[in-house]
């Protein structure tokens, strides 16, 4: 039998934020505060991404702070491949925990991800 599942993600997990950094080979996140251009500072889980001058910063409740001045400092495409990832570590991390080993993943032509688990 199949199930088909759609995600909202919201980034609350530190270990699954660490492990979504090491599967996207990004440098390691880290707990910090981080001083954005106009001034505002934010604390939180501060993630790397390519391009972007600032990191990302995740706070404790998954509101994730930016400041990628409308694309010019950081691509919204690199913040959604995080986030994506973010997600399928999320759901295998969870099945694991279930029992449920992952079984397969593949990409399909949609761009979207299959992830079949046991049992």
């Amino acid at each position: 039998m199949s199930h088909v599942v759609s995600i909202k993600t919201k980034a609350k997990d530190v270990d699954v934020i660490r492990l979504t950094c090491a599967t996207l080979s990004l440098p390691e996140a880290q707990h910090g505060t981080v001083r954005f251009y106009d001034g505002r500072s934010c604390t939180g889980i501060k993630v790397q991404l390519p391009g972007w001058r600032y990191p990302i910063v995740i706070e404790a409740d998954g509101t994730i702070r930016t400041d990628s001045f409308g694309g010019a400092w950081g691509r919204q495409s690199e913040l959604d491949a995080f986030m994506r990832h973010y997600g399928i570590e999320a759901t295998k991390r969870a099945m694991r925990l279930a029992g449920r080993p992952l079984v397969s993943e593949s990409v399909l032509p949609s761009g979207e991800v299959k992830l079949v688990f046991a049992g």
